[in-house]
């Protein structure tokens, strides 16, 4: 019990930037089994983002977007965020694996990456505009970092690091298989629960996910952290653009 209250803590801290007062000895192990609980640390930045359905309808709707994303921004800060900006860099630079690997470790943003943050920005907005026409926002509302952060794990548990060492590492070399098909019957029963679209929008984000995922590891030869990040914050974007265009066609 004590482990996992130190790993949930441990990637409360580092998915969040919400500070938390306790503190102990960092432990490998203790970081890596915290892999296990992206989907129940998503449900927590869920249930902080969901009172912004209180001013839903009282907030000019071209202005609400807005809004949730500078409070996503505050809760998460620009850590998963980067890692959009890194893959877009390195993929998109058309070098070999190594060489992509190591554009991706630069911390300086180049164009590519910024028009991923441009985009990834764009799908948020539009996602968000879209969702928030729905009765249903609020669920929405609280399931896209669920989705997101259950994207991380389910993509690190079928694939191998890119890399001889990183911080992602520990957490992939964690999970496995057995982790992602369980995180997806569990998410199915659970947004099948909220609402059967839900989880029928959640398998169409999951297989976008998993085609995206082949791919980079085509190109990259497994994943990184960088990935992970991208991953998750990719995988809400498409959560709310899927999700929205399911319930526009319903």
């Amino acid at each position: 019990m004590k482990k996992n209250f130190r790993s949930i803590m441990l990637m409360l801290t580092f998915l969040t930037r919400i500070p938390f007062p306790v503190k102990f000895e960092f432990k490998r192990d203790d970081y890596a089994r915290g892999i296990f609980f992206f989907p129940l640390i998503g449900g927590f930045i869920g249930a902080l983002i969901l009172p912004l359905a209180l001013v839903w309808q009282k907030v000019p709707e071209i202005i609400f977007p807005m809004l949730v994303i500078a409070y996503y921004l505050l809760l998460i800060g620009g850590l998963h965020i980067d890692g959009v900006a890194d893959v877009f860099d390195g993929v998109f630079s058309a070098r070999n694996q190594k060489r992509m690997l190591e554009i991706m470790s630069d911390s300086h943003v180049g164009a590519f990456g910024v028009v991923g943050l441009i985009l990834y920005f764009m799908g948020m907005y539009v996602g968000i505009f879209a969702a928030s026409g729905e009765r249903a926002f609020p669920i929405i509302l609280f399931s896209m970092p669920v989705v997101g952060r259950s994207m991380g794990l389910i993509g690190a548990g079928v694939s191998r690091y890119a890399k001889e060492e990183g911080l992602g590492k520990a957490v992939v070399d964690e999970a496995n298989f057995l982790s992602s098909g369980v995180t997806v019957v569990v998410l199915i029963f659970f947004f099948g629960w909220l609402a059967p679209w839900l989880a029928f929008s959640f398998l169409l984000v999951l297989l976008v996910m998993m085609i995206i995922l082949y791919r980079l590891h085509r190109v990259l030869n497994g994943i990184t952290g960088d990935v992970l990040g991208f991953l998750i914050e990719v995988g809400q974007v498409m959560f709310l653009l899927i999700t929205s265009s399911v319930l526009y066609m319903v």
